[in-house]
């Protein structure tokens, strides 16, 4: 599915940030106007909207977000989407066995 969505956000701050995703052939890119999207770096606004977060969205157009998959499908990002997915998964799976760990350590010192 190749074109251009565009959608904006407030942030944390209340500031308002233009994100385009734009696909042309394999290649599928999502630029932000916040700091971080302006020097190209991780940009939680465009994951939260990767990931279908419609929650700081202020543009009229939150139907259209059902669209970014298919858009980012077949694409590097969307299997490094997956990729962060999973990881984040994983983390909180093991941040749920060091909690059990220390919970059995603090156990084992008191009995």
């Amino acid at each position: 599915m190749e074109g251009t969505l565009q959608f904006v956000v407030t942030g944390d701050k209340g500031e308002d940030y233009r994100i385009t995703f734009s696909r042309k052939g394999l290649n599928f890119t999502g630029k932000c106007t916040c700091e971080s999207g302006k020097m190209e770096l991780y940009c939680n606004h465009v994951f939260q909207l990767l990931a279908g977060d419609a929650s700081h969205l202020v543009s009229p157009n939150a139907e259209q977000l059902d669209n970014l998959p298919a858009m980012a499908a077949g694409t590097d990002v969307a299997q490094a989407l997956e990729n962060l997915i999973q990881a984040e998964a994983a983390l909180v799976a093991t941040k749920r066995v060091v909690a059990n760990c220390k919970t059995a350590l603090s156990r084992a010192l008191h009995d």
